[in-house]
């Protein structure tokens, strides 16, 4: 997959909005955050200030454009990786894990914005929404085909099973961009590293004793004061 955040690009004049946009994927990729204007932008593209608005009505605006082309780009990486190989439920989630992990490192700029921009009016930007909830659902779906196929135990609340399996491969993501797992990005060890680390997710990490401790705690009423 081509790494979108980390090639350094070379502007096209004669397409300011497209220019726009590769300019604050680099400036985000530079800065960890996305800490700019769209005066800056235009500083740095050679143009005037009022140019950008011709395009964009203020950085959300822009942003959210970014946000968008991340979660398709994601979505359509997620998918691909998710079939090939072993179609058995467990696999197919531990890939789309470790493809989650990889898209995160390789596009870092997209990522962030993502998952990290702060929009003072979500609902304005129902394209960036929808996007995104596409690449939700296809996630939560491949929850559900695990659960139907049995590999969770039918006790367990399926929001549940959803919250700690995105949880999950959302927080190594986060580790990795942020550095913690620099040792592991040459070749495919971040990838290899995922996937041991998505076994748990099935398997699980208490003994039996704790396992049964955690049985036992759920089956108590609660205490009253």
């Amino acid at each position: 997959m081509a790494s979108s955040s980390q090639k350094k690009k070379s502007y096209h004049h004669g397409n300011l909005r497209e220019s726009l946009i590769e300019a604050a994927i680099e400036i985000i990729a530079e800065r960890g955050r996305s800490e700019f204007t769209l005066r800056e932008l235009a500083k740095r593209l050679g143009v005037t200030h009022a140019a950008t608005y011709h395009h964009f009505k203020d950085k959300d605006d822009l942003l959210s454009t970014v946000a968008e082309r991340g979660y398709k780009e994601m979505g359509e990486y997620l998918e691909e990786v998710s079939e090939k190989g072993d179609q058995n439920p467990i696999m197919k989630m531990r890939r789309m894990g470790a493809a989650y992990v990889r898209y995160a490192f390789e596009n870092q700029a997209y990522f962030r914005v993502m998952f990290g921009q702060k929009f003072a009016d979500i609902n304005a930007y129902p394209e960036m929404e929808e996007a995104g909830k596409a690449t939700k659902d296809m996630m939560e779906g491949l929850v559900r085909a695990g659960q139907q196929a049995g590999i969770y135990s039918q006790d367990h609340d399926v929001e549940e099973l959803i919250a700690i399996s995105w949880a999950t491969v959302h927080g190594l993501a986060l580790l990795t961009i942020n550095g913690y797992f620099d040792h592991l990005q040459e070749g495919l060890e971040l990838d290899d590293y995922v996937m041991r680390i998505t076994r748990h997710l099935f398997t699980g990490t208490g003994s039996p004793v704790a396992q049964e401790a955690v049985r036992k705690a759920n089956q108590a009423p609660p205490q009253t004061k």
